[in-house]
């Protein structure tokens, strides 16, 4: 029954997710899962459903494509795509190798065909997507792998943040493959960015807020320091 538990509870957290990548209902798929078990487990997962929560992130925006998406990357086909961002719409040819869903939003990653990089794109800003059918000459594996080889260019610059002890939970809550933790006697967050990626880190840092004990290299300490005298003036501006 512990299996039947943990099978009927995994099936429940698909139901924050606006969208998923298969055809189903999670209202339909709760009631044939339970039409499989006698009276007596039913009331017993009605009365676990009362007590126990478990941790996900809503998704509240449809990403329209992710079963496309999906199909694409199993017959290792490269897609024509609409993406629009900013009021900007813009057409990409990509190879898909990824769909993940972080922080309640669906991604997906692929190659761009034309300029041979690695890009993340958020599956509800696809507008339009065409699959091609010719075959790709490069495979899922081999894109798998070398997407693990993270990309930093040659200015990208190497960061060194202290933090108190109780802010690991903010780092374990969110993190990025460009950085990693040290736990010792001092706490210390360490990764680099690439230049043009300067609002990513400092934003990605204030979340840390006071927590911090100290901020290497001293132009990232001055970013942070900048982008909170911007956020202070926007304030005072407001009603």
């Amino acid at each position: 029954m512990d299996e039947i538990y943990a099978l009927y509870f995994a099936m429940l957290t698909l139901d924050s997710y606006q969208s998923t990548p298969f055809h189903i209902s999670i209202q339909k798929l709760n009631e044939k899962f339970e039409n499989c078990l006698p009276p007596k487990q039913i009331e017993e997962i009605h009365q676990m459903k009362k007590v126990l929560q478990l941790e996900v992130n809503l998704h509240h925006y449809i990403s329209r494509f992710l079963d496309r998406i999906l199909l694409s990357i199993l017959d290792e086909s490269s897609c024509k795509i609409l993406y629009k961002k900013s009021g900007v719409e813009r057409s990409y040819f990509i190879q898909f190798f990824k769909i993940s869903a972080k922080f309640g939003q669906w991604y997906a990653t692929g190659i761009e065909l034309d300029t041979n990089t690695f890009r993340v794109f958020r599956c509800d800003r696809i507008t339009y997507i065409e699959e091609i059918t010719t075959k790709s000459n490069t495979s899922l594996d081999d894109l798998l792998l070398r997407s693990k080889q993270i990309k930093r260019t040659e200015n990208s610059v190497n960061f060194e943040v202290e933090i108190v002890e109780h802010a690991i939970d903010i780092f374990y809550k969110e993190n990025y493959p460009s950085m990693s933790i040290e736990i010792g006697d001092k706490i210390v967050i360490k990764g680099f960015y690439n230049r043009g990626e300067e609002d990513f880190i400092t934003d990605y840092l204030l979340r840390y807020g006071s927590n911090m004990k100290a901020i290497k290299p001293a132009s990232l300490k001055q970013q942070i320091q900048s982008k909170l005298i911007k956020l202070q003036t926007h304030l005072e501006k407001m009603s």
